[in-house]
């Protein structure tokens, strides 16, 4: 998938949201993952919930959850979370399947 293609399909997951907010990529044309991003703002910081990091990191977590789970794999084994952020990828899985398949 290419930049552009990536940028097309992260329009198409947030919607009417503003889409400047800042997005680096990887060698495989995928987002970089948010302690990447922002390695200044700690794992549990506020700045993930509001200004840029809240920005930054709802758009990876759409992206991560709409990705494949081949492709998905392929992410979390070359981006292996760091140890302050040990369990992330799993929480984006169960709170965004939940939110999405509500019982």
């Amino acid at each position: 998938m290419d930049r552009k293609e990536l940028l097309e399909q992260l329009r198409d997951l947030v919607g009417d949201r503003d889409l400047s907010v800042p997005v680096r990529y990887d060698a495989k044309n995928r987002p970089v993952p948010p302690w990447e991003m922002y390695p200044q703002i700690p794992r549990l910081s506020i700045g993930w919930r509001m200004g840029a990091g809240e920005d930054y990191k709802s758009l990876f977590v759409d992206w991560f959850f709409d990705i494949f789970s081949a492709e998905r794999q392929s992410y979390i084994e070359d981006w292996p979370e760091p140890e302050d952020w040990a369990g992330f990828y799993d929480l984006i899985l169960e709170r965004t399947t939940a939110m999405k398949n509500p019982k």
